[in-house]
C-alpha cells in the first residue's frame, strides 16, 4: 500500500489526468472487441435443415469466396471511412501504391489503428519509467507518450506515399520503351491487342509494375471493354 502512494505522489500534479486517461484507455481497448462483435442471426440456425440439394450449391458458391481476407469484414464500418469520397481517394491512392486488393482499404485503416495503439502503449510505459527515473517536463511527457503513437498511425501512410511515388516513376522509366515495342508489333501486322499482350510479356524482366498494367489492359480489352475506356482507367492507375 505504502509503495502505491509513493508511486502515485511521484506523479506530481498530472498524477490524476494520467490515472484518469490511463483507465479510459484500457476500459475502450477492454470494451471494443464487444461493441464490434457480430452477432448470430437467429434465422441462420433455420439454414440447418436445408436439404442436401440446396447445400451442395451454397459449398460450391463459399470456395468461390476469398478465403482469409474476410476476417476483417465484421470491421469493415470500422475499419473503412463512410464517406464514398474519402474512400475513393484512399483506393485510388493504394491502387496507385500498387495494392490491388479489393481489401486494401481495410488493411491500410487497420495498419494505421493496430500500430496507432501500439505506439501508444509504447509511450505509456516509456513515460512511466522515465518518471520513475526522475523529474520531468510536461513537454517531455507528452512528446514521450504520444511521440510513438504518432508514428505508428503515420507510419503507413508514409509507407503508401513512398511507395506510390517510386511506382510512378519506374513506370514512367519504362514506358518510353513500351511504346517503341508497340510501334514494331503494329507495324509488323500485329493487332493493338496481340501487341499489347506481347510487350506485356516482354516488360516483365526490366519493368514489372508496368508490365502488370498492360497485362490488366490486354484482359479487359480481351472482355469487350472499350479501348478508350480501358486506357483512361490505365492512366488513372498509373
Amino acid at each position: 500500500m505504502q509503495s502505491m502512494l509513493d508511486t502515485y505522489a511521484s506523479l506530481g500534479s498530472l498524477g490524476p489526468v494520467m490515472i484518469a486517461g490511463t483507465a479510459g484507455f484500457l476500459m475502450v481497448l477492454f470494451t471494443l472487441p464487444f461493441l464490434l462483435k457480430k452477432e448470430d442471426d437467429p434465422f441462420d440456425r433455420l439454414n440447418t435443415g436445408k436439404s442436401r440439394q440446396h447445400k451442395e450449391p451454397e459449398k460450391a458458391e463459399n470456395l468461390r469466396a476469398s478465403k482469409g481476407s474476410n476476417k476483417l469484414d465484421r470491421y469493415a464500418d470500422f475499419l473503412e471511412p463512410q464517406d464514398q469520397k474519402e474512400f475513393s481517394a484512399v483506393k485510388l491512392k493504394l491502387t496507385q501504391a500498387g495494392y490491388q486488393s479489393k481489401n486494401s482499404v481495410r488493411f491500410y485503416y487497420f495498419a494505421q489503428f493496430s500500430l496507432g495503439m501500439l505506439g501508444l502503449i509504447i509511450g505509456g510505459v516509456a513515460t512511466f519509467f522515465q518518471m520513475q527515473a526522475g523529474d520531468v517536463t510536461t513537454n517531455k511527457m507528452l512528446l514521450t507518450g504520444l511521440g510513438p503513437a504518432v508514428m505508428g498511425y503515420m507510419g503507413p501512410k508514409y509507407w503508401v506515399t513512398k511507395r506510390q511515388a517510386k511506382r510512378q516513376e519506374e513506370i514512367t522509366n519504362g514506358f518510353p520503351d513500351s511504346l517503341d515495342m508497340l510501334l514494331v508489333c503494329v507495324e509488323a501486322g500485329q493487332s493493338f491487342d496481340q501487341a499489347i499482350r506481347r510487350v506485356s510479356g516482354e516488360l516483365k524482366a526490366g519493368f514489372p509494375d508496368l508490365a502488370f498494367e498492360f497485362d490488366i489492359v490486354s484482359h479487359e480489352l480481351k472482355a469487350g471493354k472499350d479501348k478508350g475506356s480501358v486506357l483512361r482507367d490505365m492512366s488513372e492507375r498509373c
